[in-house]
């Protein structure tokens, strides 16, 4: 980043974008260098994790015994001291919701806020991940709800 300022003589704002992989890159500089920005999309949390949701936990184990690949990118997106934007594909074919930068995002922003309050927690107790059926549901239940606030708003006039 300094050799781009010097040289290129940047005197704006400067971010970094990063894709799948790249997410994890990103997120690393945007944790060791003064960014302004950081923008991960569709990333995962650890490279590890993708065979693991594809074909299972035997996968994962052999995949980590053969390469270097197993640390979690969430811990750098957070720490990152920057404004961040994070996005994510819900039918996303290769990228299972499990194994997104954003769902490790949400569990390593929760826990963090609970190791300063000294508590355990277990974050699977109210985590769900909401399924496409489950999101129309709750939109569908949320228009009609605003339909209803609408009715008495106007009902109350």
């Amino acid at each position: 980043l300094k050799h781009f300022k010097e040289h290129f003589y940047l005197t704006n704002k400067f971010g970094i974008h990063g894709q799948s992989l790249g997410g994890s890159v990103a997120s690393y500089v945007a944790r060791h260098t003064k960014v302004d920005f950081l923008f991960v999309d569709r990333s995962f949390e650890a490279i590890s994790k993708v065979p693991e949701s594809k074909i299972g936990k035997i996968a994962r184990y052999f995949y980590l015994g053969v390469t270097c690949f197993g640390d979690s990118v969430a811990p750098d997106y957070v720490a990152a001291n920057c404004y961040k934007v994070v996005s994510c594909d819900p039918d996303d074919q290769l990228l299972d919701e499990p194994c997104s930068l954003s769902n490790a995002i949400s569990r390593e922003t929760v826990n963090e806020a609970h190791r300063f309050s000294g508590k355990d927690f277990n974050f699977s107790k109210y985590f769900h991940i909401i399924s496409k059926d489950e999101g129309d549901i709750l939109f569908k239940t949320i228009k009609e709800l605003l339909k209803l606030g609408k009715k008495l708003y106007s009902w109350k006039k």
